[in-house]
């Protein structure tokens, strides 16, 4: 009996602690790695299903009849400068009944401009 203990005590078969260990901090560094692109891709989802919610709002105040609107030109001009060494004139064209406005949503903070026309409710 005491040589067939002797011989499995001699015998390197098997795992060693070390070894156990090693595999556990790999196992437990892919676990973390792979919670971490799952959070990330959890957080990006909901940034961007916010931000179409606020696409969504900005456009629905937009389009409305009514639009609050604050006027950045009273009228328009148009500007054309060729480039340099070239024949062509420049050109102005002013447009005295254009308005350039912007319309701000203060509910989502965006902005966008747009031209209007006197007497025009669009």
């Amino acid at each position: 009996m005491r040589k067939k203990w002797l011989t499995i005590l001699r015998k390197k078969d098997g795992v060693t602690m070390v070894e156990v260990l090693i595999a556990f901090i790999v196992v437990v560094l892919m676990l973390g790695a792979f919670s971490t692109i799952v959070s990330t891709s959890v957080s990006l989802t909901n940034r961007a299903s916010q931000m179409i919610q606020n696409s969504e709002t900005f456009q629905g105040e937009y389009y409305k009849k009514d639009k609050p609107s604050d006027t950045l030109k009273d009228h328009l001009t148009l500007q054309y400068q060729p480039k340099e060494g070239s024949n062509e004139q420049a050109y102005t064209l002013t447009l005295p009944k254009a308005k350039l406005k912007q319309f701000t949503d203060p509910g989502t903070g965006m902005s966008r401009s747009f031209v209007e026309r006197d007497g025009d409710d669009s």
